[in-house]
């Protein structure tokens, strides 16, 4: 059974708020919106939240600009209209659970977005964070159709919406907030790099193939780990950096429900189940469902690392040295179907 959020406190909701409001302005300071444009909402509970009211400038807002809604858009405090974007703020709280949402409108980011190729970072921090973000076709000035920005939400926190603008959510407006203002800023070095032609790409490895296994096959059984260690010691891609880069350690899995470790030991990039390690050096925990988005390719691990969807409990420069040797294991890795 799903566990109810606490109601909060009026002085906590009045922080929230005031926090809501920084926020917006921030974020109408640092050129991600303009004029009216762009909404920003904190959850409250499962049955409300926070949002700003329709055309409230997030450069100017005032109390009487936030309203209290429901997740039905019924407003329970506030005496103006609430933002037009309201129900996708509502669906997005309702299917995915996050704490705040920020719907921006930033120049750079957007106009690259109508290019046809993918928004693709150039640099190691919005690679690592942002990964490839989704651009999400729209065809009106309100987003009318919410199953396609719910579904790719649920595997990167940022998306973008062509001809429109961005989403960003987070475990709290400061997350969603940085999320964005990383965005335009790799978008910007995106728009520079282009301008002076031919770019250099980030260091990285990319599976051409990934192996997908039957619906009987459980994530982390037996046979899984078993067809896991086939996958990843049949990949050259794997031998020759395991071998180069002396990619020697110990890894575990966890999956967060059910309170369960599966580890491996990886000697030079051969991998083998270990059912005798206790305390692997490096230990990756997430929900089932993210486990699945990442080994059906469908999110980078990188980007669900740095995005806080799974965690990792290890020696962070050690894991930085062996930044190719991951990226490669947890490319190989296949994933139940």
């Amino acid at each position: 059974m799903k566990k109810q959020a606490k109601a909060p406190s009026q002085s906590t909701i009045a922080l929230l708020k005031k926090e809501l409001m920084t926020i917006a302005l921030r974020t109408y300071e640092r050129k991600l919106t303009a004029g009216t444009g762009g909404n920003i909402s904190v959850r409250l509970d499962d049955k409300r939240f926070l949002i700003s009211g329709s055309g409230s400038s997030l450069g100017f807002m005032k109390p009487a600009d936030v309203l209290t809604v429901t997740m039905r858009g019924r407003v329970i405090s506030g005496s103006k209209v609430p933002s037009s974007e309201t129900p996708v703020h509502a669906a997005i709280y309702e299917r995915l659970r996050p704490a705040a949402i920020l719907h921006s409108h930033p120049p750079i980011a957007s106009a690259l977005a109508l290019a046809p190729i993918p928004f693709s970072p150039l640099t190691f921090e919005p690679y690592i964070v942002l990964g490839d973000v989704p651009v999400i076709p729209q065809q009106s000035f309100n987003i009318i159709d919410v199953d396609p920005v719910v579904e790719s939400l649920g595997s990167n926190k940022v998306v973008i919406l062509q001809h429109h603008g961005v989403i960003a959510i987070g475990n709290t407006l400061q997350e969603a907030y940085l999320l964005t203002d990383l965005l335009e800023a790799s978008a910007h070095a995106i728009a520079i790099g282009r301008s002076l032609g031919a770019i250099k790409p980030l260091p990285s490895v990319s599976s051409k193939t990934r192996r997908r296994l039957a619906k009987k096959t459980g994530l982390f059984s037996q046979s899984y780990n078993k067809l896991l260690c086939e996958a990843v010691n049949g990949n050259s891609d794997m031998t020759k950096m395991g071998r180069s880069f002396d990619f020697t350690t110990t890894v575990g899995f966890s999956i967060t429900e059910r309170k369960k470790r599966w580890c491996f030991s990886i000697n030079q990039g051969r991998m083998r189940f270990d059912a005798a390690i206790k305390s692997p050096e490096f230990l990756f925990a997430g929900p089932s469902d993210m486990w699945e988005r990442i080994f059906s390719g469908r999110v980078s691990f990188l980007v669900a690392l740095f995005q806080n969807r799974i965690s990792m409990h290890g020696d962070t420069r050690r894991f930085s040295a062996w930044y190719l040797p991951f990226q490669c294991l947890f490319e190989n890795i296949p994933f139940p179907r």
